[in-house]
């Protein structure tokens, strides 16, 4: 008779290899935009491409709770007066 050893689990080392490789696929294209328009940002206008330390004080700077708070006020407003639009014209539909 054979018998099975129980399935013993991966080593620490190959684990921790998996979460890198998926982390690293999932993280280089976002990389690559970053280096990609740092670089253009050398050589274009500021205006085409501001530098990412330009782009994140500015918003910062547009990013306090007051303009956050208007913003989900809007939204949630847009999201149920097209709800509302939607049942109205389906009972007008009829």
């Amino acid at each position: 008779m054979s018998e099975t050893a129980p399935h013993a689990a991966p080593p620490l080392a190959t684990l921790l290899l998996a979460a890198a490789k998926r982390l690293g696929t999932s993280v280089l294209p976002f990389v690559v935009v970053i280096l990609i328009w740092q670089f253009a940002s050398l050589f274009f206008p500021r205006f085409l491409f501001p530098s990412l330390i330009d782009v994140f004080w500015r918003c910062s700077r547009y990013s306090s709770m007051g303009h956050v708070c208007g913003t989900c006020w809007r939204r949630s407003f847009g999201f149920w007066r097209g709800c509302w639009s939607s049942i109205v014209g389906g009972l007008l539909a009829c």
